[in-house]
């Protein structure tokens, strides 16, 4: 029986080759990775602009109102925003757990 010593870093794991890496938009690679290129980068947003609306997370990431509200719903499901409502209007904030995600992934 031949045994390894347990090592691991970037250039000897076998899985590297598939890893995303960072995107055009800044976005850390493994934060796409776990949560979806679009999905990222609307928490990544909502991290550099709390307090946004849903509107303006559309508008910031190019993407329609209700695929703006469902990423948000998903993101607030998981704990990594917090949403308050004011009337008509929701404001998205990052929650402590997104913010340890986005510093770590970066």
């Amino acid at each position: 029986m031949v045994t390894y010593a347990a090592r691991w870093s970037e250039t000897t794991d076998p899985l590297s080759a598939f890893a995303p890496r960072t995107p055009a938009d800044g976005v850390p690679g493994p934060l796409v990775a776990l949560l979806g290129r679009t999905r990222a980068a609307v928490l990544e947003f909502v991290a550099r602009h709390p307090g946004c609306t849903t509107g303006e997370l559309a508008d910031g990431l190019h993407v329609g109102p209700s695929g703006a509200s469902q990423h948000a719903t998903i993101l607030r499901a998981a704990g990594l925003i917090t949403t308050l409502r004011q009337r008509n209007t929701a404001l998205h904030t990052p929650t402590a757990a997104a913010l340890a995600l986005l510093n770590s992934a970066s």
